[in-house]
């Protein structure tokens, strides 16, 4: 994508486009990893901010209202399973993230060919985190757009006691893949 002189990619929805922007990615920061304190971090959901999504139905990327489609963003497993830990998101929000998010991107490239300080950093959590049981810390090479007009949560254990949400969709009324190839993310015939 383009960037205008904002320094922000061209091309985003507005609302999420009118995040708060981290300033070394200079990417919008996404409602779901951002804290009360002022601070985010692309790979720790926010636990209170994903029930605020579940409850009031809101897009975990740009944090205001969901419309009739909705999307969901995970690798095959995800998609076959119909649960995920990211909150649901816009349709235009959930095709921006494969464009722009670092951390999908980053956790392509296969493990033997990751650098060193890659590999050490990959699995950081933000202090205080919990992950879900079925977390798993490598990311898929395709991911699943799952679109659907509905949803369900259930409250799991997480790994080492605390509660996750884990959020089922409905049945989907399309499935698109997509793929990191030649620097970007492409999406599958």
């Amino acid at each position: 994508m383009n960037r205008p002189l904002s320094g922000v990619p061209a091309g985003l929805p507005r609302t999420l486009a009118s995040r708060p922007v981290d300033d070394v990615f200079g990417l919008p920061i996404p409602f779901v990893y951002a804290y009360d304190d002022g601070t985010h971090d692309f790979g720790a959901i926010n636990r209170r901010r994903s029930i605020q999504c579940a409850l009031s139905r809101l897009c975990g990327m740009c944090g205001t209202s969901l419309e009739y489609d909705i999307a969901f963003l995970g690798g095959p497993k995800a998609a076959e399973s119909r649960s995920y830990t990211d909150p649901p998101m816009h349709v235009a929000c959930a095709e921006a993230a494969l464009q722009l998010c670092p951390h999908l991107h980053r956790h392509t490239t296969p493990p033997g060919e990751r650098s060193a300080d890659e590999s050490e950093t990959r699995r950081r959590l933000r202090r205080g985190v919990t992950t879900v049981d079925l977390f798993t810390a490598d990311r898929p090479s395709e991911w699943v757009l799952y679109l659907t007009h509905n949803f369900e949560i259930e409250r799991a254990t997480a790994e080492g006691g605390g509660l996750v949400l884990v959020f089922h969709p409905g049945a989907s009324f399309a499935e698109r893949r997509f793929r990191f190839e030649s620097g970007s993310m492409r999406e599958l015939a």
